[in-house]
């Protein structure tokens, strides 16, 4: 899991777009725990991420840790996302790798040059001269 530093994650979040319920926290704490709603669940209504916090003895904190929480999760999505982009396009540029990708193929053996875009073919001995244009087609 990637972790997103908070000042490079600059995400807005529109008040309108958190959904804030409070509750118990779980596990042992004493009378604080039991009797009051310190517990927070916040979720963003537009990407449907929820975040839960109860670390803290206050609703306060714990709204200000669910709010950082979230932020951070905002981000390294958004992080996540723009890398996928990235290696798409990249992978689209450089290809795959494999056998079908190759756009020529240089024999000496045989003494030939074969152009697998267009299918044509020319000595090598001409290749190497630099006179390939009947290999191109132009």
């Amino acid at each position: 899991m990637a972790v997103v530093d908070e000042a490079e994650c600059s995400v807005e979040l529109c008040p309108q777009d958190l959904d804030w319920k409070f509750c118990r926290g779980r596990g042992k704490g004493g009378q604080n725990r039991n009797k009051l709603d310190t517990a927070v669940w916040l979720t963003h209504r537009p990407t449907g991420i929820r975040v839960r916090c109860e670390e803290e003895r206050t609703q306060g904190q714990n709204k200000r840790k669910a709010l950082a929480r979230l932020r951070q999760e905002i981000g390294r999505r958004a992080h996540e996302r723009q890398g996928r982009r990235v290696n798409r396009e990249r992978r689209q540029q450089i290809g795959s790798g494999m056998r079908g990708d190759k756009i020529r193929t240089i024999r000496v053996r045989d003494d030939t040059v074969t152009n697998h875009l267009n299918g044509r073919k020319v000595r090598y001995a001409d290749y190497v001269k630099g006179d390939f244009d009947d290999l191109i087609g132009g």
